[in-house]
């Protein structure tokens, strides 16, 4: 497939179906322009290789959605790192600087499973991580942060850390929440670290960008 190298696919099978009802867009339109439609997809043991990154494997990957006057509401599924995710949300198809919503929530993501860096002095030898995030605003063109709203929860259980010549690390519990908009960060945690008690509640104002 013609895709682009940094997400070049290296295995897997993809099937799937399209259905357009309308006129074709002229010069003068962005696509879809006036077309309405459907989209449908489903692909089996994909390996997704980034440019100098370790392979990214989904078992399972599928999808659907409905496109009308311009917008997509979607929802994708599956499986990665050993954990079940979904996206849902509304994309405009048909404007210059579009908008999105989306949610994206995962459940018991196997933190030793991720493609962390091999010269990271700490890595997880257990864990997992479930969760939630939702971003609402306008998609940042090519070198540019994310200016709209983010929002999300974790929950992470049963983590062991380990470094070459350490004790292991362990982390039975912790969890949180927190909102990013306009440079600022609220964010709420609570957990059970080094057999003690955590909790902690505060705001982060970070520097603006260019």
């Amino acid at each position: 497939l013609p895709l682009p190298k940094e997400w070049g696919p290296t295995k897997g099978n993809v099937s799937g179906k399209i259905s357009l009802t309308g006129p074709l867009p002229n010069e003068k339109e962005t696509f879809p322009g006036r077309l309405n439609g459907n989209v449908e997809f489903q692909a089996e043991n994909l390996v997704l290789k980034p440019n100098e990154a370790n392979p990214i494997a989904l078992s399972r990957l599928q999808g659907h959605g409905d496109f009308k006057q311009g917008v997509l509401p979607h929802e994708i599924s599956g499986n990665i790192w050993g954990s079940e995710f979904d996206i849902q949300g509304k994309l405009p198809l048909n404007q210059n600087k579009p908008v999105i919503n989306s949610q994206i929530n995962w459940k018991g993501l196997n933190l030793a499973q991720l493609p962390l860096p091999s010269d990271m002095e700490w890595n997880p030898r257990e864990g997992t991580l479930s969760g939630a995030l939702t971003l609402a605003g306008p998609l940042p063109v090519a070198g540019k942060n994310f200016s709209g709203k983010l929002k999300g929860s974790f929950e992470l259980k049963n983590l062991k850390l380990e470094n070459k010549g350490s004790p292991v690390l362990s982390l039975n519990q912790l969890e949180g929440s927190g909102e990013f908009k306009n440079h600022q960060v609220n964010y709420t945690l609570k957990g059970d670290p080094f057999k003690g008690t955590l909790q902690s509640e505060g705001r982060i104002i970070l520097p603006a960008s260019g």
